[in-house]
């Protein structure tokens, strides 16, 4: 079934996706982290090789998943956070073996843990690490409101890694490419982008198709249906940063494995939407 929806998603004329392991963790003060969730190694392993397949590059994007948003994840103690990092360390390296033994073209070391990137050195340790493993492009998938702009490392990474979730719109507003807003975000991205050379990758960037979708894309609400304000912004987004020459490109959250959408589902997946149809044009221009 996944390979299907590699090869639907690969007729749109994307050449790239993300594949997201995800990891356990409890709630601190607890440091445990569970390794062994839905996706085995031989699931993450035979969907790499079917987006091969597919003529897909990949993203191996391993996610910690909590009882909190793992942005609020953080220790008192330095002695758990310790613990915790060990445990986190270990999981990273394994899949880093993973992405270098299987051809992966770009890997992250984390997403979206403001509460923990503050640690700088301890992340400088992991990316010296994990390049002796990996000889690939590396990233990080930033949270979009505070630790994009506050992460101290970025020097030693390839790209700077955002969830794009910016809010492009007041609620009630549409979203326009050329609007004060987009202008703004725009000029940000790029100060990024000269501070520290690295291209910018929106390592997700996605919407709902709810009238909320400009003013909090994050959230999947009990808000109006709103299909064409999901497409909205699927095209404000492509015009607003498609030709900036500093700008990587981006990664569409989200494309379930089962391939199953409805044109009324609240979903962020774009599946029986007009925003498929942004997709197909915009990916048709390449």
């Amino acid at each position: 079934m996944a390979g299907e929806q590699l090869r639907r998603i690969r007729a749109l004329g994307a050449t790239a996706i993300a594949l997201i392991p995800y990891a356990g963790t409890a709630t601190p003060p607890e440091t445990t982290i569970r390794f062994r969730m839905s996706e085995s190694d031989e699931r993450v392993v035979r969907s790499i090789e079917q987006a091969d397949e597919a003529g897909l590059h990949v993203m191996l994007k391993p996610q910690i998943w909590g009882r909190i948003f793992t942005g609020d994840l953080r220790f008192d103690r330095a002695e758990d956070f310790e613990v915790w990092f060990s445990r986190y360390r270990r999981w990273i390296l394994h899949h880093a073996r993973l992405a270098e033994l299987h051809g992966v073209e770009l890997f992250s070391i984390g997403n979206e843990l403001n509460g923990m990137t503050v640690h700088e050195q301890h992340w400088r340790r992991l990316i010296r690490d994990v390049r002796r493993i990996y000889s690939g492009p590396l990233t990080f998938a930033a949270n979009w409101n505070e630790e994009f702009e506050r992460i101290t490392f970025w020097d030693e990474l390839d790209y700077l890694g955002v969830n794009f979730y910016f809010p492009l719109a007041e609620r009630g507003e549409r979203p326009r490419p050329d609007s004060r807003r987009l202008r703004e975000l725009t000029a940000r991205l790029e100060t990024m982008h000269r501070r520290y050379g690295k291209p910018v990758l929106f390592t997700e960037v996605g919407y709902p198709p709810l009238a909320t979708a400009a003013s909090e894309p994050w959230k999947e609400t009990k808000a109006a249906f709103d299909e064409q304000l999901q497409a909205e912004c699927y095209q404000a987004v492509f015009e607003a940063f498609s030709e900036k020459p500093w700008f990587a490109g981006m990664y569409w959250w989200k494309w379930p494995s089962h391939g199953q959408g409805s044109a009324f589902s609240p979903s962020h997946n774009p599946i029986d939407k007009p925003a498929l149809d942004v997709l197909r044009a915009w990916y048709g221009k390449r």
